[in-house]
């Protein structure tokens, strides 16, 4: 039991060294006092991130974590994303001890704006989104724990009928130009992880659904999963599988799928060595329009650590594959065609946990089913995971 209380400790991240002493208890022989003694991990973390390319230009990614604020369990975070197409503003308050029940409250506020492809030498403002949402957090056990939550979107739509695609016209004209959504999300969570912080085994597991309510302006629901898997194939080598599955569909009056849900490669999910905005179905005008499914699978062997520290740095050989598609197009949509198109590619990584708690990841890759849609980014460096 104090073994497991230790591994406890470092595994929810409040430290990264733990030890213990016990001591007879002065009032009573019976009893035995632990003491533990904490190597405390930094529980403020500072992420950032900067890239350049030519359908993006300026890529900015400014977040702040602030773990146990002023004691009590209580998370703060407010991230920041933007670039010359979307901005997005997203602030998250939660509190992991709300009653004595063990249940946790937590609110979240953001917005985000999207703008239309270049016309005419300037953008329009393509669509503007500001919601909130309220969630409750209960354990169910050590390792599993769900949050049942609802909230709000209003959503504005501005488009230059001359630069809007066939599918963005017609699906305007059927459902109009301004949303109100109140939508209810559920979420399963699983974390068996050894470690918050380069973690060797263990697995984690996150399922999550949200659906809009029948009085909503659209009708639609989509599914995200994630896995990540560690396993120690030997002393010095650690597997790893990633893998995210996403998928949206419409249900009650609403047309089609709403083209703004659709989902894109970004962020955490990649196939590296290519540009994740371009694996992505065309629409009418030929521009990327993601889709209402994607498929996205990372394996990687995490190597002996060539530079001495491993708590700190990580080498690994990976082998990306994923793609993007719709496949409620009945037209369009094949199972052999959409095996046929995944983008595959392999390649070495480099990750370092730097002193201020801001990870830095280099990756060299080679893509190995290159199409002329495609746009290739061989070596890429990323602030913050």
């Amino acid at each position: 039991a104090v073994n497991f209380g230790r591994n406890e400790i470092i595994r929810l991240g409040l430290a990264n060294k733990v030890s213990s002493k016990f001591k007879k208890n002065k009032l009573n022989n019976k009893y035995i006092e632990i003491f533990y003694k904490l190597n405390e991990q930094k529980t403020t973390k500072f992420m950032a991130g900067c890239s350049y390319n030519l359908g993006d230009g300026l890529v900015l990614n400014i977040g702040t974590e602030l773990n146990n604020f002023l004691g009590g369990g209580r998370d703060i975070a407010l991230n920041v994303n933007k670039n010359k197409i979307m901005s997005e503003y997203t602030f998250s308050y939660f509190d992991q001890q709300f009653n004595n029940l063990g249940m946790g409250i937590g609110y979240n506020l953001y917005y985000r704006s999207e703008k239309l492809d270049k016309v005419r030498g300037s953008f329009e403002r393509f669509s503007n989104t500001f919601g909130g949402y309220m969630h409750y957090s209960y354990k169910l056990g050590i390792n599993t724990k769900i949050n049942i939550g609802i909230g709000c979107d209003l959503t504005k739509l501005r488009i230059y009928e001359e630069a809007a695609s066939m599918e963005v016209r017609e699906f305007l004209d059927r459902e109009g130009f301004d949303f109100k959504e109140y939508y209810y999300s559920f979420l399963l969570n699983y974390n068996s992880l050894d470690k918050s912080v380069f973690p060797s085994s263990g697995l984690y597991n996150n399922f999550l659904f949200r659906i809009s309510l029948p009085f909503s302006n659209l009708q639609y629901y989509y599914l995200n999963y994630n896995l990540s898997f560690y396993k120690k194939v030997s002393e010095n080598l650690i597997l790893n599988a990633l893998s995210f599955i996403y998928y949206g569909n419409k249900y009650g009056n609403t047309s089609s799928y709403p083209f703004f849900k659709n989902f894109f490669m970004k962020g955490n999910i990649k196939v590296r060595g290519l540009k994740g905005k371009y694996i992505s179905p065309r629409d009418s005008s030929g521009a990327p329009c993601g889709g209402n499914f994607l498929f996205n699978l990372r394996l990687s062997f995490i190597l002996p650590n060539l530079f001495g520290d491993y708590k700190t740095i990580r080498t690994a050989l990976f082998f990306d594959s994923g793609q993007v598609c719709n496949i409620n197009d009945e037209q369009n949509f094949n199972l052999s065609g959409f095996c046929s198109s995944i983008k595959f590619s392999f390649g070495l990584s480099l990750i370092c946990c730097t002193p201020f708690g801001l990870p830095i990841e280099l990756s060299l890759a080679y893509p190995l089913n290159i199409k002329n849609t495609d746009r290739e980014d061989i070596f890429s460096l990323t602030l913050g995971m």
